[in-house]
């Protein structure tokens, strides 16, 4: 399944957190993303 594309702005040090995340993950920036909003609706919906 294919999601919508999202165009954000995000603050240059969350950029950066984001990206060490990912690579440390060996994720893409976007898996790394959908997988922390993933979690964070997890949590608000419990």
């Amino acid at each position: 399944m294919r999601g919508k594309q999202v165009n954000v702005r995000i603050e240059e040090s969350l950029y950066e957190w984001l990206k060490k995340k990912a690579e440390k993950e060996r994720r893409s920036m976007t898996s790394q993303l959908n997988i922390i909003l993933e979690k964070e609706k997890a949590n608000a919906t419990a």
